[in-house]
């Protein structure tokens, strides 16, 4: 009798050691799929993130008017026109101020927003937010100097033309943006008044 005791406390203790030994496994397992659950969903949010912002900020973008009569891009708020080029595609933005449009290279644009897309965190994509704004709003037309009120900072004047109607305008630059705005540049200089 003492020796089926004997071999009974082996055996439960084997059992108990067995379930134990399933029981870290269980643990260890649910570990891992949660922790690969956090994963897929960081990177989800990632993408819904990206496309979020992206969406915020080409929201605001406008396609240029072209005026029938010339062929030309044009600002009809602004009262101003500039040579199309069929090499570009340029947007404008409003300011929040009816004397200021900002124009943003599409391609300049599309480049920042890959930035944003390749990221592999939040904190990545939050560290291209930024850049992905002053791309789409890299250059700036005022009629008239640019005041507190159009609430884009860091701006440098580029050059001043005064217009066939008197008014002058004034191109500024967002230097924050590292895709060069020269083309943009080049074509929003050819400003002439309505």
């Amino acid at each position: 009798m003492q020796i089926l005791t004997k071999l009974s406390r082996n055996k439960w203790k084997i059992v108990l050691y067995a379930v134990a030994a399933a029981a870290l496994m269980a643990i260890a397992v649910q570990g891992l799929m949660i922790k690969q659950l956090y994963s897929s969903n960081e990177q989800f949010r990632v993408e819904v993130f990206s496309g979020t912002i992206i969406s915020a900020i080409t929201g605001l973008d406008r396609e240029l008017a072209v005026d029938p009569l010339t062929g030309k891009l044009s600002v009809p708020s602004l009262r101003i026109v500039f040579p199309a080029s069929p090499a570009y595609h340029y947007l404008s933005r409003a300011t929040g101020t009816d004397s200021a449009i900002s124009f943003i290279d599409a391609g300049n644009q599309s480049q920042s927003f890959s930035q944003m897309r390749s990221a592999s965190s939040l904190a990545d994509q939050f560290n291209n937010v930024a850049t992905a704004q002053n791309c789409s709003r890299q250059v700036t037309l005022s009629i008239g100097k640019v005041n507190s009120e159009v609430g884009i900072d860091n701006l440098k004047l580029v050059t001043q033309k005064v217009l066939k109607d008197g008014r002058s305008a004034y191109i500024y630059q967002i230097d924050s943006c590292p895709y060069p705005a020269t083309n943009l540049l080049d074509q929003i200089k050819q400003v002439e008044s309505l």
